[in-house]
């Protein structure tokens, strides 16, 4: 047989050499000849950015040389002339490139890319300190990229950066330079002030079009420049989507597809709703004075920001004191609201209201300190590990002055999070003190949590949504930071959250011995028996839950919340859904995931605790009402009751905890520490300017949620508004209406 098979590759090898003499293979094209046309195109497309990601890896001569390989090769098509630009950019158009300057060559590329990615890094830390309202510092970091030299990449930066803005786009920014930073500080304050009124007037446009035209129409007076701004911040928009895969955009763990399929909260286009038409206004006070003796009933903030933009332009009309006796009625207004003593009685727990011990792990927690943990896994233990991720190894755990042998070490993570061994991985990892040896303790914790941070590029939107839980007076643990070195190889920066146990449960319920359930990958009450056990297993009594799953039954059918009461804190419960939605918590008992369950022995309730929230504050127009795939919170939409208990406290979340400058106090305090050791982490696949803008898009999110939370219960009695609303919507599956008792205009 192997004879047979030698004779035939000979036998072709003859007829192959037969054909190219006889001139039969005239046809077969040249060396190269091949590549033609669009896939010609395609491969030298290829090697530009092959050039720049050599280029940012070092290899600066070689990249150069390609560059000009490619400029010279073919002329005036568009590789080409990307190719001279960045060789002109470089500072090295026209040069000769051998050998003997390779190190010259590359050099001098290292320095500039490092001034393009430096202006880079500090324009997108200006609109993180702008969102932050420190214009002050802003306008200092302004003030020393202005004072760089401006070539490539970062003078387009630049540009776009002020494009955005709304602040002068000169190619030689010598207007801008010529100012002092105390004028900056004002330019970049009036340029936040213009953003917000952008935002306003997008959203007014929807919900609340003939309003949207008078504001429209001050704006174009206020702002000329307004439609090349609004091109800008677009353009900046689209491509962090397609950067980034688009904020709001859902991503549905397997372990989820495969128990609800397309059910689970997805992102189905929508139907384009026809545009409205921008028909000219005609500014008059009486125009004014109705758009705002309507829209005060809605939205006082954006209603005051009407006015004044009014009072300005008006400022020499004969009957501007219309205006004014509306501003100082307003003020009257809004002074007797702060006065008044809000009657909270129907809300407020009161069930956590104790002082709780802050103990010896108070310091990590408190984002003044990020200490360095190092492990030691020796090799038979590492590959233990790997075997078997999900089982303890014994490890030596080492922070500072104290030094613990025999600690138990696994990987941590789901579906999303959860990275492997293999690879160079930043994994994920749960650190037992106590597994091997008993009563082991660091600063009193048995337990570190260190979260990988993959799905979170800012590092701390985990950490903000818990101690807003808190704030709103619900059991959530606390979150600091850490970084982590294993066998002498650094593994950069981890959030570290306070793992539920007993000391977490004692600290909160003060009986801690109660049962503790984790319900993950869809897992819902009602699958009561399978539910994951994360408490001593002698003292858990699955009926409970069974009783509850049973309780949530009644209760709908027989539309009352009374059948809940003696197994669940309806009231913490309504708390607990409010706080997921109003934080776009898309991932967690809502959507029967992600959530831990104790039942308190003190009461012989159950309560819910948040867990995996490291996706929040993402799709501001998220649904008030959306559907729950959890069993208790069908029951409470679907019972009246508790939908008023529910949106109840809604009203008191947003009013004190679902603030902006909440959110900022409690970020600000951490960010300059996370940032700069965000910015040394070697496993972190994101650079500081990600870690800005997630964090940036995380402020903004206050302000539009609050709003758009507010206008989506007014929509509830009116399907026309909800209609306007469910297009701002950019992450659930239906809209909100359904009810209707009125009508808008």
């Amino acid at each position: 047989m192997k004879l047979v098979i030698i004779r035939t590759l000979c036998l072709t090898a003859c007829i192959g050499l037969q054909l190219t003499v006889s001139g039969a293979t005239s046809e077969v094209p040249k060396p190269l000849e091949h590549f033609r046309g669009n896939r010609l195109q395609e491969l030298r497309r290829s090697t530009l950015e092959g050039a720049r990601s050599a280029a940012n890896a070092g290899a600066g001569y070689e990249a150069a040389k390609l560059l000009q390989g490619l400029a010279n090769s073919a002329s005036g098509d568009d590789v080409s002339r990307q190719a001279a630009a960045l060789l002109e950019q470089w500072g090295l158009a026209g040069e000769h490139l051998d050998e003997t300057v390779a190190t010259k060559i590359s050099q001098q590329i290292r320095s500039r890319l490092q001034l393009e990615f430096q202006t880079q890094v500090d324009l997108a830390q200006i609109e993180t300190l702008i969102e932050f309202r420190d214009f002050a510092q802003s306008g200092s970091l302004l003030a020393a990229v202005l004072s760089r030299p401006l070539i490539g990449n970062a003078e387009k930066g630049l540009l776009r950066f002020c494009s955005r803005l709304g602040l002068p786009t000169a190619e030689d920014f010598a207007e801008m330079r010529s100012h002092s930073e105390s004028s900056l500080v004002d330019r970049l304050k009036d340029a936040s002030l213009f953003s917000q009124r952008i935002e306003a007037h997008e959203f007014l446009s929807k919900a609340d079009p003939m309003a949207a035209k008078i504001y429209g129409a001050l704006l174009r007076e206020h702002y000329p420049n307004i439609e090349k701004v609004r091109q800008a911040r677009n353009s900046s928009q689209n491509e962090e989507r397609s950067r980034f895969g688009g904020f709001g955009r859902r991503t549905m763990p397997p372990g989820l597809i495969a128990r609800f399929g397309r059910q689970f909260g997805g992102r189905t286009p929508q139907e384009a709703e026809p545009k409205e038409a921008d028909t000219e206004v005609e500014l008059t006070i009486d125009a004014v004075v109705r758009s705002l003796d309507y829209l005060a009933k809605d939205d006082t903030e954006l209603a005051m920001d009407l006015l004044k933009m009014s009072l300005d332009h008006f400022s020499e009309d004969p009957q501007r004191g219309k205006l004014q006796d509306i501003l100082d009625q307003a003020d009257l207004y809004l002074l007797g609201l702060q006065a008044a003593q809000v009657d909270r009685s129907h809300v407020h727990l009161g069930r956590f209201d104790h002082k709780r011990k802050k103990g010896k792990a108070s310091e990590i927690f408190s984002g003044d300190w990020v200490p360095t943990y190092e492990l030691t896994i020796a090799p038979e233990e590492w590959a233990k590990l790997k075997a078997s991720p999900k089982d303890y190894v014994r490890a030596t755990f080492k922070s500072g002055k104290t030094s613990l042998s025999n600690i138990g070490v696994r990987l941590k993570g789901g579906i999303g999070s959860y990275r492997p061994l293999e690879g160079g991985n930043k994994i994920g990892l749960t650190l037992k003190l106590n597994q091997f040896e008993k009563g082991q303790r660091f600063l009193g914790l048995r337990k570190i949590m260190l979260n990988n941070s993959v799905q979170d590029e800012s590092y701390m939107r985990e950490g903000l949504g818990y101690e807003l839980f808190r704030q709103a007076g619900l059991p959530a643990s606390r979150v600091g930071h850490a970084n982590l070195i294993i066998n002498g190889e650094s593994y950069g920066l981890y959030v570290q959250i306070e793992a539920v146990t007993s000391d977490f449960l004692s600290r909160w319920f003060q009986d801690g011995k109660g049962a503790l359930f984790e319900g993950s990958y869809g897992s819902d009450i009602d699958d009561w028996e399978n539910l994951e056990l994360d408490s001593n297993p002698q003292l858990a009594d699955r009926a409970h839950v069974k009783a509850l799953s049973e309780a949530a039954d009644r209760a709908m059918d027989e539309g009352s919340l009374a059948p809940l009461e003696p197994h669940l804190d309806t009231k913490a419960f309504t708390r607990f859904m409010a706080m997921e939605v109003l934080m776009d918590h898309w991932d967690g008992y809502v959507s029967a995931n992600n959530y831990r369950l104790y039942r308190d022995p003190k009461t012989e309730k159950f309560y819910f605790i948040p867990h995996g929230a490291d996706q929040l504050f993402r799709n501001s127009g998220g649904d008030l009402m959306r559907d729950s795939r959890g069993k208790i919170g069908q029951a409470i939409m679907e019972i009246p009751e508790g939908r008023e208990l529910y949106l109840a406290q809604v009203r008191d979340l947003l009013a004190n905890v679902i603030r902006s400058a909440n959110a900022r106090e409690q970020l600000l305090e951490r960010y300059h520490n996370v940032r700069a050791h965000a910015a040394l982490d070697p496993k972190n696949s994101n650079t500081v300017i990600e870690f800005d803008r997630t964090l940036k898009t995380t402020l903004a999110f206050f302000d539009k949620r609050r709003r758009m939370a507010r206008w989506q219960e007014l929509a509830l009695d009116d399907p026309t508004l909800a209609r306007r609303l469910e297009s701002l919507n950019q992450g659930s599956r239906r809209g909100f209406g359904g009810r209707t008792r009125g009508g808008r205009r």
